[in-house]
C-alpha cells in the first residue's frame, strides 16, 4: 500500500484507529446530525422571531 492511500485511510480517525464522533457544527457537542436537535430549534426560533419583528415593523397602525 502506498502512502498517499494509507493516509487517506487515516482521515477521520483518531491515534487509537476509532473514527472521530459526529458533533454539532454550532455547539460542538456530541450529535448524530450536522446540528444538533436543540441547537435547530433555538435557530429557527430565531428566524421566526426575525421574521415576525420584520412583518410587524412593515405594518401601520
Amino acid at each position: 500500500m502506498t502512502k498517499e492511500n494509507e493516509d487517506k485511510k487515516q482521515v477521520g480517525k483518531s491515534e487509537e484507529g476509532k473514527e472521530k464522533p459526529h458533533v454539532c457544527s454550532v455547539c460542538a457537542r456530541p450529535s448524530e446530525t450536522v446540528i444538533c436537535l436543540h441547537c435547530e430549534t433555538k435557530i429557527r426560533a430565531e428566524a421566526y422571531e426575525h421574521k415576525h419583528d420584520v412583518e410587524k415593523a412593515g405594518k401601520i397602525d
